[in-house]
């Protein structure tokens, strides 16, 4: 898993509490079956309270 989060908080006033970016995913013979591949993309968001 590979993800990039970049601080957006400083844009809403709260420094390092606002996190967006992506995220993706790689599985290489899922559960050790072969040829069973997944990937996928996705956005994340995060909050710190």
């Amino acid at each position: 898993m590979i993800n990039q989060l970049l601080d957006v908080g400083h844009l809403l006033g709260q420094k390092n509490k606002f996190y967006a970016g992506i995220e993706y995913w790689y599985w290489h013979n899922k559960f050790g079956i072969k040829g069973v591949t997944e990937q996928s993309l996705q956005a994340m968001l995060l909050f710190d309270f």
